[in-house]
């Protein structure tokens, strides 16, 4: 069979999967073995891969496939999320198009029509997972609401309300009019966009006026009073006074408040505490009452006068406007932050309503101090700090939510308002008759934040609460989490308050972030800017294995990383040239090995033997610290450059002119290194590595995945000085290269050598056929009166004797043109970044590449002076 057709056939081979998914299964009879735990971040039950699912299950598998290589009993467990409003959204758009609504269908018609779209559609991200290779415990798949998270999930409930923390109470929240629910801030973006700022004028008690600064005039209906900074003095004598709030006639006290801003808008603010949340912070400071002034669809309600009911803000805005006259100072065009709803595109209204929150202030202390103690580590380290910021500044959290699809809250209440928290209706109905209370219940109607059930993923996934749940009791906490450092408060921080909270360990080890993938040019990728990226359909064009690698190549530790096609080719090019190793060992019947041989006399199977192992030490070091930028770069810069183009290149050579014994020596050793190398590039890429495994081992039954790590071994010889010869190597075909000598032309070489005599002697042969040289190896160093260009090497100088191939003036003249091409590019490129207006402004994927551009035209530069160098010596000697 063609190679190719061979590697293609691997990757879409479900009897390789299913093999996979028996071996990489958690072994709960196991009592041996060290466990390690991976708990998926769930992704939405209707969604489609995404890059980054692909990134961060990339990350995940690697880490399973490695630490069973290590020995460990592994778990990989893996879910799917309800999604709430996502989900909801979706089937209440498609049901529309029927001429049905949920009101309508009622709850449990509803209900019916939502499991079943999640039936249809859960398999289609679930498939495009296992298409990736990912090596999950299937068999173990969970749903948010399947039974016995939804028992989790109530218990959690339960018993947060019992401690009190728990609550119902009226607060402002984030309302998204379309939806007609909360929406937490993660559902929520800041778009910056051109508005109007107003400025009216409200008549002051005694006599005067004072402005106020609004970008929402309609909000004066709900104003109950006006705040100014203490310390302003052009407000100090309004201070207790009463200020008159136009149309709706109403006498406000004007309070003095240090959370105002004196240098925005006129430094005095109108307070409108059920529609904003500063002016909530600031009327509960003051006792200031709440009028709320819009219903659920984002109308104006009966609180108002007759003539603004039932307009929308944009329509009673300018009724307001149209009313106020004179009373309208001024008004000027700005650029202002706008929240959108990211669910329905709707504007959001900050709204007063009964929700249920979960105090998190100590559990928020709580949650610090374990990361502070090094019982749970942030890698990279610096996202520690993101974490701290947001716990130190934390609110109460709106746990309520006004669908139909999700966890209904376990609260039912008499016919008095009265609140019974318990499993079920038959528990409720005991509960409130041990405490007095008759007649029907009824049970809440909303259902909890989506994140809630996200947040005891850890442990309700492994058993919680069952007592000696035997999985929560041998894999929690689990081992690391890995995710974007975007949801560090929405998830990471509420898994570990609620996992100390009810489990009194934290959920997780370690949290590996990853960064947020952009395009090419580092901006986000958003369906309106027409730059997303389907990670399937470059699975399809370039392979499973090119797509991983890729990812795993741009995992910088940082925020954002860009992405694009060149990326993925970059990764397939690699693939090809481990495709090409394999063709040739199997052109000339060179078999994997699994042990060395007992001699070792070649210099260059000396210096392969020692990289690989070294590689994998550095590779394992790597991925226990979460590094898998580094891993990969380790892999990609020392198979490509050590492997590829350094051994195999001398081993297609001795296998041409090497005695037998020297021929079965490299036969022995490359089996060896290859089957190594195929060990630690498995986690990464392993549809190729099986493929080359079974390509290389054809009779070997067991597949890489199944094969120990490579362990650091203590050999009899140290790393030959290979190096020398490989600088000399690359030094002449730079030169042919710069100069433009053709392959055919031989050069005549003259190494002059401080130590290395033996060695270089020793590999004559090996440089002249692989560089068409002619070289003479002397002692010492080069005569003054040497004619030719001269290349220093350590110990080692070449002298390139190419007086009858260069016209010397003619090359001075091309390389001081280039030279000079390229320092004015360096400058300009310099210029802009010492601008700390470009720096600011530009993106910093964008500052981050001119900085490389900048350090490769340097050292392009660097090597223009030496070869000018070079040329005008050999012009001098001339």
């Amino acid at each position: 069979m063609d190679t190719s057709c061979r590697f293609h056939k691997m990757e879409k081979s479900e009897h390789l999967k299913q093999r996979w998914w028996e071996y990489f299964r958690y072994d709960q009879e196991d009592k041996v073995k060290e466990t390690y735990t991976i708990i998926m971040p769930p992704p939405n039950v209707t969604g489609s891969l995404h890059l980054g699912h692909a990134l961060s299950s990339t990350q995940q598998d690697i880490l399973i496939r490695f630490h069973k290589a290590l020995g460990k009993n592994v778990l990989w467990l893996p879910g799917t999320d309800h999604a709430g409003i996502a989900t909801q959204m979706m089937v209440e758009r498609a049901l529309e198009k029927e001429g049905k609504n949920r009101k309508a269908l009622g709850r449990e018609v509803f209900l019916h029509h939502m499991w079943q779209w999640k039936e249809e559609h859960e398999g289609n991200i679930l498939d495009q997972m296992k298409r990736m290779g990912f090596a999950a415990d299937w068999g173990r798949l969970t749903f948010t609401l399947d039974e016995g998270v939804s028992y989790a999930t109530r218990e959690a409930f339960i018993r947060l309300y019992k401690k009190g923390k728990i609550y119902k109470a009226k607060r402002l929240v984030s309302w998204d009019p379309v939806l007609r629910t909360a929406l937490s801030d993660l559902e929520v973006e800041n778009i910056q966009e051109a508005g109007t700022l107003w400025t009216l004028s409200y008549d002051i008690e005694g006599g005067g006026e004072i402005h106020v600064a609004t970008t929402r005039p309609e909000t004066l209906l709900g104003d109950t009073g006006i705040a100014v900074h203490p310390e302003d003095t052009r407000y100090k004598e309004y201070i207790g006074k009463k200020a008159y709030v136009p149309i709706v006639y109403r006498w406000v006290p004007i309070v003095a408040d240090e959370a105002v801003d004196v240098e925005k808008g006129t430094g005095a603010v109108k307070i409108t505490p059920a529609h904003d949340f500063l002016d909530f912070s600031i009327a509960q400071r003051h006792n200031l009452p709440c009028i709320d002034i819009f219903d659920e669809e984002g109308r104006l309600n009966d609180t108002v006068p007759k003539e603004f009911c039932t307009l929308d803000s944009l329509e009673a805005r300018n009724l307001i406007l149209e009313k106020l006259g004179k009373k309208v100072i001024s008004w000027s065009s700005i650029q202002h932050s706008v929240p959108y709803s990211q669910r329905s595109g709707a504007v959001i209204q900050p709204r007063l309503t009964e929700q249920w929150f979960l105090d998190t202030a100590q559990m928020a202390k709580c949650a610090l101090d374990i990361v502070k103690n090094g019982e749970c580590q942030f890698f990279p380290k610096e996202w520690e700090r993101t974490y701290e910021e947001w716990l130190k500044n934390i609110q109460p959290w709106c746990i309520s939510r006004q669908l139909w699809w999700g966890h209904q809250i376990p609260a039912w209440y008499d016919e008095k308002g009265s609140i019974f928290v318990a499993h079920t209706k038959e528990e409720a109905e005991l509960l409130a008759k041990t405490q007095g209370s008759s007649g029907a219940l009824k049970q809440e109607e909303d259902v909890l934040d989506t994140w809630f059930s996200s947040g005891i993923w850890p442990f309700s996934t492994l058993g919680w609460p069952e007592k000696d749940s035997p999985l929560f009791t041998a894999c929690y906490p689990t081992n690391v989490l890995v995710t974007g450092f975007d949801i560090i408060f929405f998830w990471v921080a509420r898994m570990m308050m609620l996992g100390l909270e009810l489990t009194k360990a934290p959920p997780f080890k370690h949290i590996s972030i990853h960064p947020l993938v952009c395009d090419e040019k580092g901006k986000k990728m958003s369906k309106t800017k027409g730059n997303v990226i389907n990670p399937m359909e470059l699975a399809n064009q370039y392979g499973v294995d090119a797509l991983r690698f890729a990812l795993t190549l741009v995992s910088t530790p940082s925020s954002y990383t860009a992405f694009g096609v060149k990326h993925v080719e970059q990764a397939r090019n690699f693939i090809t040239k481990l495709k090409n190793v394999g063709r040739f060992m199997e052109l000339n019947r060179i078999h994997g090995r699994f042990d060395l041989p007992e001699k070792i006399s070649q210099d260059m199977n000396r210096w392969v033997i020692i990289r690989i192992t070294d590689l994998g030490e550095r590779v394992k070091k790597s991925l226990h610290s979460y590094s898998f930028h580094e891993a990969a770069s380790l892999i990609y810069t020392n198979i490509w450059a050590v492997v590829c183009d350094w051994y195999i290149e001398w081993a297609k050579d001795t296998l041409k002119h090497a005695s037998k014994e020297d021929i079965q020596e490299v036969h022995h050793v490359m089996g060896w290194g290859i089957n190594t190398m195929l060990i630690i590039l498995h986690p990464f890429i392993p549809f190729t590595s099986q493929t080359l495994w079974e390509i290389i081992n054809p009779t070997e039954a067991s597949g890489a995945w199944q094969q120990d790590w490579p362990t650091l071994q203590e050999f009899q010889f140290c790393s030959p000085p290979v190096e020398c010869i490989q600088e000399i190597i690359t030094s002449i075909r730079r030169l042919r290269a710069e100069f433009k000598i053709s392959f055919i032309c031989p050069i005549e070489l003259h190494i002059y050598t401080g130590g290395d005599r033996e060695i270089l002697t020793h590999h004559k042969n090996f440089i002249e056929r692989i560089t068409h040289t002619v070289c003479k190896i002397f002692d010492g160093h080069p005569p003054c009166s040497s004619k030719g260009l001269s290349v220093h090497l350590g110990e080692v100088t070449v002298i390139f004797l190419l007086q009858h191939l260069l016209d010397i003036e003619k090359e001075l003249e091309r390389l001081e043109k280039n030279y000079l091409k390229i320092k004015t590019q360096l400058d300009e490129w310099e210029n802009r970044l010492s601008c700390q207006e470009f720096c600011t402004k530009a993106l910093p994927n964008v500052v981050h590449s001119l900085e490389e551009r900048c350090k490769q035209n340097k050292i392009i530069l660097n090597r223009i002076e030496q070869d000018l160098l070079m040329l005008k010596a050999v012009d001098n000697s001339l």
